[in-house]
């Protein structure tokens, strides 16, 4: 009679963590695509974030170039229409 293998345990015991390994790199294979997606997305959202950055620069450089120039106009009518309202209050105390 012979005796069963005294590492006939350890066998099934390697093979279910070997099954078990297969299971987790097929889930690791999905993970890096899914990774691989985001890193794409991420990528044209920093593009994006960078063109909205740019387009803001150019923004704040106009608005400071014309800022001075429509401060002027500002004043201008200031001075028009409190020239008005003095001369009209004038004309009423005279």
């Amino acid at each position: 009679m012979t005796q069963p293998c005294p590492h006939a345990g350890d066998l099934s015991s390697l093979t279910a963590t070997v099954n078990e390994i297969k299971i987790t790199l097929s889930r690791l294979g999905d993970i890096l695509a899914s990774n691989a997606v985001l890193e794409e997305k991420s990528t044209q959202f920093r593009k994006d974030i960078n063109d909205i950055y740019r387009r803001l620069h150019v923004v704040e450089i106009t608005v400071a170039t014309y800022s001075g120039s429509s401060r002027w106009v500002e004043r201008v009518i200031w001075l028009l229409i409190s020239t008005a309202l003095g001369g009209m209050l004038v004309a009423r105390i005279v």
